[in-house]
C-alpha cells in the first residue's frame, strides 16, 4: 500500500495509529482460563505461598492476575486446572468457613502510579470500558460472600466493608442457596440492593460492570440487566479503579468453585 494510502486510512480510522492500538491492547483481555496457569510471589521471583496476608501472582496464557490471601491461610496454596472437565480454574482451596481470597485482574498499585496497572481505569480519563467474570460452583449455600466488581485502589482488606469505594455483584447464602444482590459504597456509604434472582448449585454466571467515562456504573448478570438493579450509582471523576473478586468460604463450604472467563477491556472496541 503506497503510503499516501495508508495516510488516508489512518485519517478515515481503517487503520489504528500504533499508540492508540498500545492503548487498547493493553487494556483489553479474554481469558477462558483453558490452558494450566503459572504462580509465583508477588514480585515474581519466589513460589506462590498460602500465608495470611500473602500476594500472588497468577499467570495465565491471556493475562497476569494477581491474588490475596484472606483468613487464616491456605494449605492450598493455587488454584487447581480441570484438566479433566475442562471446568476452569478451581478457586476453592481449602474449604474452612472464613478462609478465601480476593483476586485482581493486574496488580494492586496503591501509591502513585496506581493507573499503570494492567486491568486498571482512571474515571474521566479512559473512554467507557467494562469487565466480566464467570463462575461456576457445586455449592452456593458455601459463599459468604463472592463478589465481583470494581475497587478503587487501596491495600488490600481483609473484609469487604473495610473498602471506601466499590461497586459489586455480592452472591451471599441464604439457606441452600445464595442471593444475588447489588452493593456500592462512596466513602464507606454502602448501598445494597436485592435483584430478587437466586444463584443455586452447580449454576455458572457471569456477572458484568459497564462503565462510562463519568465513573457510571450499569450491572448485567448473564447478559441481561438484573431483576432489580442498582442506578444512579457513579465513581469520583480522577478515581482509579480496578476489576476483582472477593470470596470467604461460609459454614457450609462452596466446593468447586470454578473461574470459567475473565474478560474487559474499552466498550468501542467490544461493540457493546
Amino acid at each position: 500500500m503506497p503510503p499516501a494510502s495508508r495516510i488516508d486510512n489512518i485519517a478515515d480510522g481503517l487503520i489504528r495509529p500504533q499508540h492508540l492500538n498500545k492503548l487498547v491492547n493493553s487494556r483489553f483481555f479474554y481469558d477462558p482460563f483453558d490452558v494450566p496457569p503459572k504462580f509465583g510471589d508477588s514480585l515474581g521471583n519466589a513460589a506462590a505461598a498460602g500465608t495470611t496476608g500473602a500476594i500472588n501472582e497468577l499467570i495465565t496464557r491471556a493475562n497476569q492476575y494477581e491474588y490475596h490471601i484472606l483468613g487464616a491461610g491456605q494449605t492450598i496454596v493455587v488454584p487447581v486446572y480441570d484438566r479433566v472437565n475442562g471446568l476452569g480454574l478451581d478457586f476453592a482451596q481449602d474449604v474452612v468457613a472464613t478462609e478465601g481470597h480476593q483476586l485482581r485482574f493486574g496488580p494492586n498499585i496503591v501509591t502513585a502510579g496506581q493507573e499503570r496497572a494492567r486491568g486498571s481505569y482512571k474515571i474521566g480519563t479512559d473512554k467507557a470500558f467494562y469487565g466480566k467474570i464467570k463462575i461456576r460452583t457445586a455449592d452456593a449455600s458455601g459463599l459468604s460472600p463472592l463478589c465481583f466488581g470494581l475497587f478503587k485502589a487501596q491495600a488490600y482488606q481483609t473484609a469487604l466493608a473495610s473498602y471506601t469505594d466499590f461497586a459489586v455483584f455480592n452472591v451471599v447464602v441464604n439457606g441452600t442457596l445464595a442471593d444475588i444482590q447489588l452493593k456500592t459504597s462512596v466513602a464507606s456509604v454502602v448501598t445494597t440492593v436485592d435483584t430478587t434472582q437466586d444463584w443455586l448449585d452447580l449454576e455458572s454466571h457471569t456477572m458484568e460492570l459497564r462503565v462510562t467515562q463519568g465513573g457510571v456504573v450499569t450491572f448485567v448478570l448473564d447478559g441481561k440487566y438484573p431483576i432489580v438493579t442498582r442506578s444512579g450509582f457513579a465513581f469520583a471523576s480522577a478515581a482509579v479503579v480496578q476489576f476483582g473478586t472477593f470470596f470467604l468460604h461460609g459454614a457450609d463450604g462452596a466446593e468447586l468453585l470454578f473461574y470459567q472467563e475473565a474478560e474487559t477491556g474499552f466498550l468501542a472496541i467490544r461493540g457493546g
